[in-house]
């Protein structure tokens, strides 16, 4: 059976304009006839007035565009917010439907950071308003390395949860690089590097190498249920936890606990890694240990990595790059409807 055809319909399913108007008077008619609404004719844009009805209970104006719209052949101009999954992605589809006022907002929440790519902005300088309802979003996801060496900021560990923790994150630590060896001979090649070799210098801190993390993770495993004593070593700054049996007066096994050890770990998924510092912490209480994991500089690298991918964007659409949010798109779409920006 054939498709209903709207009322009016030419042959090719879309009505002139005529026939419209003329659909149009007749349902303001209909409406007025038999439910007592009010026709209201109010000044549009430019030369074109706009039928408003006024309707019973409570006497709700509604606009009759809705139903104009459904004998449209194609929308009257582009809306709505495409969700892109990578950062390559929204590229695409910024450079296939960008003009000449087309911009990119970029937002630096550390939790949540996103680009906005605002395809129909405003026109530069004097040029006219435009509504700003179609865009694209990306969403940069976190790493779960990221996310797992953020998760432990402040966080206080036990003794069995503190070495299960490295144990699982070991392949997260990096080796010691040749500029940060004591009379290594080589010396820090980039900004980044320089930062670090000095961070580390001012906490006077000897680096340790990823078996000497996996060896204190071990070695604090097997000494879980022991009583603790420390003694720092002047020369070297390196700690020596003893651990002894609660049943036993004998010295405990000895555990040597670097100050510093360096992870590399990318701030998003399938991003660069960078390289940072862990400095390593514990209080001791009543012979119980308590540990504490702190990583260095983690929002200056965060920001960045975020400002490099948002800079790899701008480059790669030759489009504005703004940080902070685009203004809120215009309140109603094409179809009369209400529209809720992302």
């Amino acid at each position: 059976m054939a498709a209903p055809v709207p009322p009016n319909a030419g042959s090719s399913g879309s009505p002139p304009a005529a026939a419209i108007a003329g659909d149009a008077a007749a349902i303001i008619a209909t409406m007025t006839d038999l439910g007592g609404a009010e026709r209201i004719t109010v000044g549009g844009h430019g030369e074109h007035p706009i039928d408003i009805l006024v309707l019973p209970g409570g006497k709700t104006a509604q606009s009759i565009k809705p139903f104009l719209n459904e004998y449209l052949d194609q929308p009257e101009r582009r809306t709505g917010t495409a969700t892109l999954t990578d950062l390559d992605s929204i590229v695409d589809h910024a450079n296939r439907f960008k003009d000449a006022d087309s911009a990119i907002f970029a937002r630096d929440d550390r939790k949540s950071p996103s680009l906005t790519v605002v395809l129909n902005y405003h026109r530069q300088g004097q040029g006219d308003p435009r509504f700003g309802d179609h865009r694209a979003v990306y969403a940069f996801p976190l790493s779960d390395e990221w996310k797992a060496w953020t998760e432990i900021a402040g966080k206080k560990f036990g003794q069995a949860d503190f070495a299960e923790f490295l144990d699982d994150r070991f392949l997260d630590v990096a080796p010691v690089p040749d500029w940060l060896v004591p009379d290594g001979g080589a010396q820090p090649s980039n900004d980044a590097e320089k930062r670090l070799a000095d961070a580390v210098a001012r906490m006077q801190a000897r680096v340790a190498t990823p078996q000497q993390v996996l060896e204190l993770s071990r070695g604090l495993a097997i000494t879980e249920n022991t009583f603790a004593e420390s003694k720092i070593n002047t020369d070297t700054g390196e700690a020596v936890i003893s651990f002894k049996n609660e049943q036993a007066d004998a010295a405990g096994q000895k555990v040597k606990v670097p100050n510093l050890f360096l992870i590399i770990i990318p701030v998003f998924r399938g991003g660069p890694a960078y390289l940072m510092a862990v400095r390593l912490q514990y209080r001791l209480a009543s012979g119980r240990i308590t540990w504490f994991l702190t990583v260095a500089r983690m929002d200056e690298v965060f920001d960045h990595a975020f400002r490099e991918a948002a800079e790899d964007a701008r480059d790669r659409t030759s489009l504005p790059l703004f940080f902070g949010a685009p203004e809120a798109a215009a309140l109603y779409q094409a179809d009369g409807t209400k529209y809720q920006p992302r």
